[in-house]
């Protein structure tokens, strides 16, 4: 890699600790639909007893297992949410249990809906539940559903997170790989400099004194939450970051002890070069399941329409595998990521970490999914996303 192709991977604001390439040829002609079979491999949404939290299980999910799921149903036209929750309470599916406190998130249609049979006076919208595996195709094949999703686990791209919702903590992950072109920097848990330092390295110091610091923009931090001056934090945590000025769900600004902190980070970062720019705090950490994130954008969306921000939204986190969601990984019809198409299509710029899993010093959740081809999945590689990997100002892989 050239010095000048490392400059474009640094991070205005540092996103996490993401590397790697954007996963090429993601197009809707080459993608997998994906659709969701019963006892397909491994499912790491599944809610094992005796799971500390945060941990990603492995393996076949086996008969009788429940597994969260997003199910896209069919609706008329104008009476989404109420008639939606209604139709999904009524499927008559062995052990399908609703949850009645999701608002069902509405779906742009897309070529592949006309072919299921979605008519012109019908919309679709995303619902939340739990099922038991080997009912899956059951309730697929009801005639209100389109097709079920599983409501995959995500996580904050940090070196290493303890989700204890209580214990904000942060620790390096041991390395998988070696450094392709020394020397490259495995301690990404050791400072290299200051916001002041990146700054000046990015050249956004002169900027600033063309008189450009962010006055006017809002950028949506997409994380684990923040503590916001000027919020009531939740007992043991702090207010620590200011300019803070909405969010999503009606607590934001309160918490980011689920993330170990990592919301902090990131809108320290982006206020970091930007400093007169507003932030809004969309908290998908509780949970951890992308259904969150899929909420989150909605908010997002529906709050750009009323006022046109956030101008942009950040998001440093994702799935470390392809594993951990085959269909998520590689399928654009997923409907998270149509709903990330839908806010590009908005006018939000849309930015997303690499990852963790590049080359170089990957995380130990990547398993063999490392380096260029395996190491973005889902919406952060996305054509018409910003993906964005990094160094550090001593321009050392990372």
């Amino acid at each position: 890699m050239t010095k000048e192709s490392k400059k474009k991977q640094m991070l205005i604001g540092r996103m996490g600790a993401p590397k790697g390439e954007r996963l090429a040829g993601m197009s809707e002609g080459e993608m997998p639909t994906g659709a969701m079979k019963a006892g397909e491999g491994e499912m790491p949404g599944t809610i094992r007893a005796g799971m500390p939290k945060g941990e990603m299980p492995t393996g076949r999910v086996g008969k009788g297992e429940v597994q969260k799921v997003l199910v896209e149903i069919r609706v008329p036209k104008g009476q989404a949410a109420g008639v939606a929750l209604q139709m999904a309470a009524g499927l008559k599916v062995p052990n399908f249990q609703l949850d009645a406190e999701y608002a069902p998130v509405p779906i742009n249609l897309s070529p592949q809906h006309a072919a299921l049979g979605v008519a012109a006076d019908e919309e679709v919208v995303v619902v939340r539940g739990t099922i038991e595996v080997s009912n899956i195709s059951t309730l697929e094949a009801q005639p209100q559903v389109i097709k079920v999703w599983r409501d995959t686990k995500i996580a904050p791209f940090t070196s290493s997170y303890i989700a204890e919702k209580q214990t904000p903590l942060v620790v390096p992950s041991p390395a998988l790989g070696t450094c392709p072109i020394p020397p490259c920097d495995c301690s990404p848990g050791t400072a290299r400099g200051n916001i002041a330092d990146v700054a000046s390295y990015l050249g956004v110091d002169q900027i600033w004194t063309a008189g450009y610091k962010g006055n006017g923009i809002v950028i949506g931090i997409v994380d684990g939450g923040i503590t916001a001056v000027g919020r009531t934090p939740k007992p043991g945590e702090t207010a620590k970051i200011s300019r803070v000025i909405g969010g999503w769900p009606s607590d934001w600004g309160t918490t980011a002890a689920a993330w170990g902190d990592h919301g902090n980070m990131t809108s320290t970062d982006s206020l970091g070069m930007a400093p007169e720019a507003h932030v809004y705090d969309i908290r998908i950490s509780d949970g951890d399941a992308i259904s969150n994130a899929l909420a989150g954008f909605q908010w997002a969306i529906n709050q750009h329409r009323l006022d046109g921000t956030p101008h942009i939204l950040s998001n440093s986190w994702g799935i470390f595998r392809e594993s951990w969601d085959p269909a998520y990984a590689r399928d654009p019809n997923h409907p998270f990521t149509r709903k990330v198409v839908e806010a590009l299509d908005e006018g939000i710029l849309v930015l997303f970490a690499a990852g963790n899993c590049g080359d170089t010093c990957p995380d130990g959740r990547c398993g063999s999914d490392t380096g260029p081809g395996r190491d973005i999945w889902g919406a952060n590689g996305h054509p018409r996303v910003m993906t964005v990997g990094a160094v550090n100002k001593n321009e050392q892989f990372i």
